[in-house]
């Protein structure tokens, strides 16, 4: 469930907080991603795959495929240890739909993440929430359980404004519940409240200082081993799949020496060095046109026939 209607109330009330930003905006950024909402997203949109022993192989069952990427086991809530990498600078934000990475203390967290090109990202960022509503991290939490949480019920008939509101004016949840009709806003049952503040600000995390994030190269004998050989899949169709994407990585870029000219050896460069001239081709000669015989008589007369004017008459 996350916070009820927490991104409703930060984009009414620190609207300034919430930045969109396309996903080439995070390249060569590392993002803490809270992978049990990912493959449950993954799982439903992923369509049945078959093996040749017709069997549906399109879930893998919770493995772990020998691919790239840093696989960590939170040993509690995936925000929580998200979060933590964030404040202790390992990672730069937390990518979840999820809210409560914010009461758990994520600096910055993205949602709507996808693998489109076209993908817009929210960014929400937690410094400038509480900085435009006025609140230590403390309150926000007090915050977050006054609006609805996972951790503990939700005060009846309390909606997120007067929430808001109540929380800026008396600080605490102690002190609201004093300035509030109990009759009208009745506590829910076995309301834990310190516990759920415990949870969002002491929780338990994997420990960012015994973390080595490292960015692995696909295992391609592991990729076989499982595909083919455990979830009998076609060998040849998953090796192709495989050198198809290796072919498709970017090969590094050899530095190339560029070839220095020497001062004294450099030319103004004429208009004939950008746009070269070939030799035309001589036209073909063609040939005069034949005078006709009415002109050539006149020119040199018909011998034979009276009234024919002598040569030099």
């Amino acid at each position: 469930m996350g916070i009820v209607r927490l991104a409703d109330v930060i984009k009414e009330e620190a609207a300034e907080a919430v930045s969109s930003f396309p996903l080439q905006q995070y390249r060569d950024r590392i993002i803490a991603l809270d992978a049990s909402i990912a493959i449950y997203q993954f799982r439903t949109a992923m369509p049945k795959i078959f093996n040749r022993n017709g069997e549906n192989i399109s879930w893998p069952g919770g493995q772990r495929l020998p691919g790239r990427g840093e696989t960590l086991q939170a040993p509690a809530e995936a925000e929580a240890t998200c979060a933590a990498l964030v404040k202790s600078g390992k990672v730069w934000c937390t990518a979840t739909e999820d809210m409560d990475a914010l009461p758990f203390g994520s600096l910055r967290l993205i949602r709507h993440l996808s693998a489109k090109k076209s993908c817009e990202v929210e960014e929400f960022s937690l410094p400038a929430i509480l900085q435009k509503l006025g609140m230590t991290q403390e309150q926000f939490v007090d915050l977050c359980i006054l609006l609805g949480c996972d951790y503990c019920g939700k005060i009846w008939r309390l909606g997120p404004k007067k929430a808001l509101r109540l929380l800026q004016q008396h600080g605490t949840i102690e002190q609201v519940l004093q300035n509030i009709d109990s009759q009208k806003h009745p506590l829910p049952t076995n309301w834990d409240l310190e516990g759920a503040r415990r949870l969002f600000l002491q929780p338990e995390v994997a420990d960012p200082g015994q973390i080595t994030l490292e960015w692995h190269d696909p295992d391609p004998e592991g990729l076989v081993q499982f595909l083919a050989r455990e979830k009998h899949m076609n060998e040849s169709r998953v090796c192709r799949r495989l050198q198809r994407w290796h072919e498709a990585q970017p090969k590094p870029k050899e530095a190339q020496p560029k070839q220095q000219v020497p001062q004294e050896g450099r030319r103004q460069r004429k208009l004939g060095d950008f746009f070269p001239a070939s030799k035309r081709a001589r036209p073909p000669e063609v040939p005069s046109p034949r005078p006709s015989r009415k002109r050539q008589k006149l020119q040199a007369g018909t011998p034979g026939k009276a009234g024919s004017p002598e040569p030099g008459k």
